[in-house]
């Protein structure tokens, strides 16, 4: 029987909403220009191959570290909770998200494709955040699995769910926490899009990610440990990043 609350739950209420910033902060701002400074130093331009693949990889190695020290604490409670049950469970669970995944992405999807059809729209098929995974796996396909399957679910399921969507859930009920941290989570994924005004392209794909997105916080609010959660959106991801990598 899974017991019914957070762990590190307790956590001053004010103290949990300054992780939260701190780490949004660091996420999109600090770190990335760190690196990119860093990037420059040691000689690699954007005219250089790799130097997306070397940089994100670095971005989200430091960011992993910094995650690990703030909470040390909540990723220790998490891994006694994930260890507290056999392996049984803990898959059935993982299970359990597949099946939130597919129930609300047929929804949505098949919602998405009404509209297109009403609008005249063409549905596109690769997201500006696809196309580079795409370019990079020419650079590096095992760094690739390490970003998208290891490193990319550890952190965004930390912030978005583990800190964002519980500060949420804080001031108003799950569903409009769910909701609100699952636009937000789309929209992250979806910044060139925003920035192009590429309208029919951004309404797709934000369907797509949010539908992602609230089969992450479903997970998360019925099982109520983020390592299940980190292990689901990498299983998640690992089958696009395997598909693009053998085709």
């Amino acid at each position: 029987m899974i017991e019914n609350k957070y762990k590190f739950e307790n956590i001053d209420t004010k103290r949990l909403y300054a992780i939260t910033f701190f780490s949004f902060l660091c996420y999109f701002f600090v770190v990335p220009r760190v690196v990119k400074a860093l990037m420059l130093i040691l000689g690699y331009t954007k005219e250089n191959q790799i130097y997306d693949l070397v940089g994100n990889l670095i971005c989200f190695v430091i960011m992993s570290l910094v995650l690990v020290i703030t909470l040390y604490g909540y990723l220790k409670e998490s891994i006694y909770g994930l260890e507290k049950y056999r392996f049984g469970e803990n898959f059935k669970w993982i299970l359990k998200g597949w099946g939130y995944y597919f129930v609300i992405n047929v929804t949505l999807s098949v919602g998405a494709s009404f509209l297109y059809k009403i609008l005249g729209w063409n549905l596109t098929t690769v997201s500006a955040n696809q196309k580079s995974i795409e370019m990079w796996i020419e650079s590096g396909r095992v760094l690739v699995i390490i970003i998208a399957c290891i490193l990319a679910p550890f952190i965004e399921e930390i912030i978005f769910r583990g800190l964002l969507y519980r500060s949420i859930r804080k001031l108003i009920n799950v569903p409009s926490a769910l909701i609100i941290s699952s636009a937000l989570f789309a929209m992250v994924h979806m910044i060139t899009e925003i920035i192009n005004l590429d309208i029919s392209h951004l309404l797709f794909w934000f369907i797509r990610y949010f539908a992602n997105a609230m089969s992450f916080g479903i997970l998360y609010e019925k099982r109520k440990n983020i390592l299940v959660c980190i292990i689901f959106h990498g299983s998640i991801n690992l089958v696009p990043t395997l598909i693009h990598i053998l085709s």
